[in-house]
């Protein structure tokens, strides 16, 4: 389900759950070392990762959320977020900023780059639009080198039913709990 990781992502908050949206996910086959990309971080904005106006941060993040329980859809809240690595990183890996770009072209709802890169994903109103994109982007030389993957975003009780239908047979009986417990648990 929907979350907000904070500080390191050590402390978890489940947001307004969202709607079930296709997404592609485009892996470039590069590697961005975690490390390397903080410091980059560290430089291009200018900053350490402690904001200097955390009053805005903090009024960006909750208009964020305001649009996710209003929407449920990520697609629609996604111009409302960012990703602070994306500056860093696409500075070193032009080929990422470019990809990202080739992707709100092919009409996602909303895209972007996942953590500290290098992987990117979009999200589409519907699965004809994502496979329609994909189709596309899959014969344009950008992409040559990448992996594109389709998939979709799920709910948290969607989620859950296929944590426990995948692991069945390694859990005690139902038992509300979650997560379940195993069954080899002493």
């Amino acid at each position: 389900g929907t979350a907000a990781g904070i500080g390191r992502g050590t402390e978890l908050y489940p947001l307004p759950e969202i709607a079930e949206e296709e997404i592609l996910i485009v892996s470039p086959g590069l590697h961005v070392a975690t490390g390397p990309a903080y410091q980059s971080l560290d430089r291009a904005l200018d900053r350490g990762l402690t904001f200097i106006d955390s009053s805005s941060s903090i009024n960006v993040f909750q208009t964020f959320v305001w649009a996710l329980n209003e929407g449920r859809s990520a697609g629609a809240a996604c111009a409302l977020s960012r990703n602070d690595f994306e500056t860093a990183v696409f500075k070193q890996y032009p080929k990422l900023k470019k990809i990202l770009g080739r992707l709100r072209e092919r009409g996602a709802a909303g895209a972007r780059m996942t953590g500290s890169g290098s992987a990117l994903f979009a999200i589409y109103g519907s699965k004809a639009e994502r496979d329609s994109a994909r189709d596309v982007l899959e014969g344009d030389r950008v992409f040559r080198d990448c992996r594109v993957m389709p998939g979709k975003l799920v709910s948290r009780r969607s989620y859950q039913r296929l944590w426990r239908r995948q692991l069945r047979d390694h859990l005690t009986p139902n038992d509300g709990l979650w997560p379940p417990l195993s069954r080899y648990a002493r």
